[in-house]
């Protein structure tokens, strides 16, 4: 698998996906709003676990520098 994003993008996204679902558990039963906030949480916290983003992927921008792709690589 491709990773194109790095340590900090990554420990961004997951706080803030972190924080999104939470909030949006929080008020899930007040709105459907709170749903949206809940997936895209979940979105944010899947990318940072995966080290992948579709639309980094499709814009060509990566976030890892190059001996992190080379370490991973020989796992």
């Amino acid at each position: 698998m491709r990773y194109n994003i790095g340590p900090a993008d990554r420990t961004i996204r997951a706080f803030m996906g972190l924080a999104m679902s939470l909030l949006g558990i929080l008020r899930l039963l007040k709105s459907r709003r709170s749903l949206a906030l809940v997936l895209m949480g979940l979105g944010l916290l899947a990318g940072s676990l995966l080290g992948y983003c579709v639309s980094y992927d499709l814009m060509g921008i990566s976030t890892v520098k190059p001996r992190f792709v080379k370490a991973a690589k020989d796992l």
